[in-house]
């Protein structure tokens, strides 16, 4: 019984160039640059600027939620509970500064400008809810804004990895593990 190769085949997504060796094989069709799209954001000062927009996004977020809550009355009420609900919050920011992070590595590289906004729009979303539970002030709503704006930046970052790979086929593959010696 013989079994066919198998055809791996990803679109490959605007502003990425992909330059395989030369040795190709016969017949292949050879892989032109393309040219970054019309509403990507290559450049590093554009990458600066996404990064900037995602800290003031996120840091307005927060001084909102800290300009609205006061937690002098529920600190007074329930000390307990009042310590366990901060303990959450400090596990939430560590949460927030993680994504933070992967975030702005992410914006290091060309992306389209409505992923970065939806990137943005998320984790101003989880910041600023982890702000209003740290002020222990509207818990309710700030644990639902923390969830829906978590689970956005994960539908956004699933998507935005599903168009980040390059276009591969079979021959290709074999062709680039024959040139390291597999």
């Amino acid at each position: 019984m013989k079994i066919g190769p198998i055809k791996l085949s990803f679109a490959e997504p605007p502003g990425l160039s992909v330059a395989w060796p030369s040795h190709r094989g016969a017949g292949a069709a050879p892989i032109h640059p393309v040219e970054p799209a019309s509403d990507g954001w290559t450049s590093a000062q554009t990458s600066l600027t996404m990064r900037m927009v995602l800290l003031v996004g996120c840091a307005t977020s927060v001084a909102l939620a800290v300009a609205v809550g006061d937690p002098s009355p529920y600190l007074t009420a329930d000390l307990e509970l009042a310590r366990l609900l901060r303990g959450m919050a400090v596990l939430k920011a560590l949460m927030v500064a993680a994504g933070l992070g992967a975030i702005g590595w992410r914006m290091g590289n060309p992306m389209e400008r409505r992923t970065a906004a939806l990137y943005v729009v998320g984790a101003s979303a989880v910041a600023g809810a982890t702000a209003l539970i740290w002020q222990l002030t509207w818990l309710g709503p700030a644990s639902l804004v923390f969830h829906v704006g978590g689970i956005l930046l994960l539908l956004v970052a699933f998507a935005d990895g599903r168009c980040g790979r390059a276009a591969l086929t079979t021959t290709e593959v074999k062709d680039f593990r024959g040139s390291i010696g597999r």
